[in-house]
């Protein structure tokens, strides 16, 4: 498990795929005190276990869900990586709770200064709208961060233009041309200048892709009141029902 706290940004130095999935070394130095063959890293918050440790990196191995699922099919030599070292206990746990499973890719729509701070806004499958909320924890590419704001967008094949709706006002953005009606969820998030130069989403802008972990605790809140239970204790089978008054007499309220 890890925290969303970046420790270091490291450097991809070599990267070899194969039909079978990929091996990525990557040169560090922070990390690599007290790391042993065999623990966790977050590597862009990717969750990868260290198969070698060098002098001045690791190793890790990557299936080829990871490569497909991630931004880590993307990377090529010299491109930076966000690392965090698996929590210890008894460890500082100084962002939220993130398991290193990455639901989906984000893709950055906008990037802004504002006042001392830099935000962007990220787009999203829209089936995540229901796990992101408006001052929740969200991880991207690993960083831990606050949701300022969630919106809506809308488009359509012969408009390029996708209409973000706020509380108060319209805001446009320029993407790419769709082949067909999409509906998408975009959220913000705002970097302080410390958090922006530690990580690697000071190198990133408009375009780029980011990793997307929503917060393990809203998962399982949504999963257990939406009815996504196959059965209880009693042997009663509560598939889809939600949490009712009959799935609670079931379970002896």
């Amino acid at each position: 498990m890890f925290t969303g706290i970046i420790e270091e940004i490291g450097c991809i130095s070599q990267i070899l795929k194969t039909s079978s999935g990929a091996a990525i070394e990557i040169s560090c130095r922070k990390v690599l005190e007290g790391l042993r063959v065999g623990d966790s890293v977050a590597v862009n918050g990717v969750c990868l276990t260290a198969a070698k440790v060098q002098k001045n990196g690791f190793t890790a191995d990557m299936m080829p869900e990871t490569l497909k699922s991630t931004n880590l099919g993307e990377l090529v030599q010299g491109d930076y990586v966000n690392l965090e070292r698996a929590v210890s206990p008894g460890g500082r746990f100084g962002g939220h709770m993130v398991l290193g499973h990455v639901d989906c890719t984000g893709k950055i729509i906008k990037k802004y200064p504002e006042g001392n701070a830099v935000a962007f806004l990220i787009s999203v499958p829209p089936e995540l709208s229901s796990e992101i909320i408006p001052k929740g924890s969200i991880a991207v590419d690993g960083i831990s961060l606050t949701v300022q704001k969630v919106e809506q967008a809308r488009g359509t094949k012969t408009n390029m233009r996708f209409a973000y709706i706020e509380a108060n006002k319209r805001n446009e953005v320029e993407i790419k041309q769709s082949p067909g009606p999409v509906y998408l969820t975009a959220f913000k998030v705002s970097l302080i200048p410390h958090t922006l130069k530690s990580t690697v989403l000071n190198y990133k802008g408009p375009g780029d892709t980011v990793n997307i972990e929503t917060d393990i605790l809203g998962k399982y809140v949504i999963k257990f009141l939406t009815g996504t239970r196959s059965s209880d204790d009693t042997g009663n089978d509560n598939s889809g029902k939600g949490l009712t008054e009959d799935v609670l007499r079931s379970w002896g309220f």
